[in-house]
């Protein structure tokens, strides 16, 4: 029970892995609101302090808060805009200081500037607020609470003992609808994320290797050719499958599968993307050119040829290397071609070499 209510506090429901994968989504939903709201900030913060400076004499006591307002809607936005892409702790900072602006203008409207008549206003930003961006629910509950205890503490010194109790009840009711409503709507946006991004999983990885599938690899290619870049494409095929389902059955050949997926993942795949693209087909497509192809190679056949495995002793993989550089007239998929005919070359070598009695053994 205490480790559901911990999840539901801090990871809106999830676990913690499972809600370290959808938190760059969660960024990206928090940065575009950070922007539409700050724009929205400096509209209204921008029209209030020309308004306070063409009515000066009524306006005085506003106008410090007005100008504060608009400095930090202006710095928020541009950090949002600059550097909060790369440094997504500023994300998190901005959607909270926002939150506390907001807060704040609620409670300067219920408390300083007309206690009468506007303490609805603070009532519906309470309820406004819970809804605005992707907070954990901890963190929602905190800056409610913090802001209905600085209404009682103000509120108490500065209204009327009638109206103080009146206004109090009514924001301590609405600071709990609105942490509940923030809860129930966080929850919900987060199973949606990570319900699509289970869905995206499943639809872009081979369920067996878990390395990304042939419609991945298409969509990469596409990607790559729109944008004109320099690419190495490695294609690879096991070798001695057959032989190994025929003499050893499926269970060794998926071994072989497996093993070739993650050696791949290995030795290059910190430098892009891997793809099973076929029965015993892969593909690697290297768009980080800081890679020595050489020594991702050589560090390719040292795993395969160190590999062990439960039902068959060797790893076999033949490989063929295309670089956009050495073939500049050739488009993506012409690249892909010429990979995989290296690699059928090099496959034929391998069958020249080796008895088909020694493959597997």
């Amino acid at each position: 029970m205490f480790q559901r209510i911990t999840d539901i506090m801090l990871y809106a429901g999830l676990d913690k892995e499972a809600y370290q994968q959808v938190k760059e989504e969660i960024n990206a939903a928090n940065r575009k609101n950070l922007l539409a709201f700050s724009v929205i900030g400096l509209v209204a913060f921008g029209g209030l302090v020309i308004y306070a400076a063409i009515h000066q004499r009524e306006m005085l006591r506003t106008f410090p808060i007005y100008v504060m307002g608009l400095a930090i809607m202006v710095a928020m936005f541009l950090i949002t805009l600059i550097a909060a892409k790369q440094y997504p702790i500023l994300i998190h900072i901005c959607v909270y200081i926002y939150m506390i602006v907001v807060l704040t203008i609620g409670l300067i409207l219920a408390l300083l500037l007309g206690p009468t008549e506007r303490t609805a206003a603070l009532l519906g930003i309470l309820m406004v607020i819970a809804g605005l961006f992707y907070v954990v629910p901890l963190g929602l509950l905190f800056t409610i609470v913090g802001a209905v205890i600085c209404f009682l503490v103000i509120g108490h010194a500065v209204q009327e003992p009638d109206l103080f109790a009146v206004n109090a009840l009514n924001v301590i009711f609405f600071g709990a609808v609105s942490g509940m409503v923030g809860i129930y709507m966080m929850r919900t946006r987060v199973a949606r994320y990570y319900s699509e991004q289970v869905t995206r999983y499943l639809m872009e990885r081979d369920q067996l290797t878990g390395i990304l599938n042939r419609r991945s690899y298409e969509y990469t290619l596409a990607k790559i050719e729109e944008k004109n870049i320099d690419v190495y494409i490695v294609a690879f095929d096991l070798n001695g499958l057959k032989c190994a389902n025929d003499n050893y059955g499926h269970t060794a050949g998926d071994e072989l599968l497996k093993a070739t997926a993650v050696s791949i993942e290995q030795a290059f795949g910190r430098y892009g993307k891997c793809f099973r693209t076929g029965g015993d087909e892969f593909m690697a497509v290297l768009t980080d050119m800081t890679v020595d192809i050489e020594d991702a190679k050589r560090e390719f056949r040292d795993i395969t040829e160190s590999w062990k495995g439960e039902y068959t002793e060797h790893l076999y993989v033949s490989y063929g290397v295309a670089f956009s550089k050495d073939l500049p007239e050739a488009g993506v998929k012409e690249l892909a071609r010429i990979a995989d005919q290296y690699m059928y070359d090099a496959k034929a070598k391998f069958y020249q070499k080796h008895d088909i009695n020694r493959r597997r053994r």
